[in-house]
C-alpha cells in the first residue's frame, strides 16, 4: 500500500489513451493542453482504436484510459457515459442516380467501406449482406473513401455535419439500414493508483462527459 501511494505522486513517464475515433475528440485538446504545460513531461501516446477494441486493449494492461463503447460489466473497469454518437449510414451526392431510389437494392452494386475490427470482416458492424465490401484498416480512409464518391458506409453525425447541410453526402434512409447509436464511456482501471499526469486527465476526461 505504501509503495502504491509513493508511486501515484510521481510523474508518469508515459500514458496511454486509446480513443474511438467514432466519438467527439474534443476533450483530447483539454488533456494535450494539460499535457504540455508540465514541468516534467510525460510521453502521451493516443492510441485510435475503434469499437469493441478499445476495452479490450485496457483490459490487456495495454492503455491506461479509454474513450470507447463497452458492453457487460467488468468489475475491475471504472466506466462512465461520454458521448453517445450516432453512426448515419451516407453516400455521396454524386454517385447516385436521379431515376433510382438509394435503398438497399441499389446500394448492392456500392461497394460498403467497412472498418475491419480486431483484424476480422465477421468481427465487424452494420454490414449489408449481399452487397459489395471494401475493407479497410483506419477509420479516417473510410472517411476520405465515401467523401470521394468510391462507396458508401457510416459515419458519425459529429464529423458529417457540414457534408450533410451542403449537400455533398446525402442520409441512406431505407428501413433495412438504419443508424446506429453508439454508447461510448470513458474508462480506467479501477484498482490501479493514478499518479498526478494521470489524475490530471482523468479529470479532463470527466469534465468532457454529457450532462445528463
Amino acid at each position: 500500500v505504501v509503495g502504491q501511494q509513493l508511486g501515484s505522486r510521481r510523474v508518469e513517464p508515459k500514458i496511454t489513451i486509446v480513443f474511438d475515433p467514432l466519438a467527439n475528440s474534443q476533450v483530447l485538446q483539454g488533456i494535450l493542453k494539460e499535457c504540455s504545460q508540465q514541468s516534467q513531461p510525460t510521453e502521451l501516446t493516443l492510441r485510435s482504436e475503434i469499437l469493441d477494441a478499445g476495452l479490450r486493449i485496457l483490459l490487456d494492461g495495454e492503455a491506461d484510459f479509454a474513450i470507447a463503447p463497452i458492453r457487460g460489466e467488468h468489475p475491475e473497469i471504472e466506466s462512465i457515459p461520454y458521448d453517445r454518437p450516432h453512426l448515419v449510414p451516407v453516400i455521396r451526392k454524386s454517385l447516385t442516380e436521379k431515376s433510382k431510389p438509394v435503398d438497399a437494392h441499389w446500394l448492392k452494386k456500392i461497394p460498403q467501406i467497412v472498418v475491419l475490427q480486431s483484424g476480422s470482416a465477421k468481427d465487424s458492424k452494420g454490414i449489408l449482406e449481399g452487397g459489395q465490401k471494401y475493407f479497410v484498416t483506419d477509420h479516417s480512409l473510410k472517411r476520405q473513401l465515401i467523401k470521394q464518391g468510391l462507396g458508401w458506409g457510416r459515419l458519425a453525425d459529429h464529423e458529417i455535419k457540414e457534408e450533410l447541410k451542403s449537400g455533398e453526402l446525402i442520409g441512406i434512409r431505407d428501413k433495412s439500414i438504419g443508424l446506429i447509436s453508439l454508447e461510448v464511456h470513458i474508462m480506467r482501471h479501477r484498482f490501479k493508483p493514478m499518479g498526478p499526469i494521470a489524475r490530471l486527465i482523468w479529470a479532463q476526461l470527466l469534465a468532457g462527459c454529457r450532462k445528463k
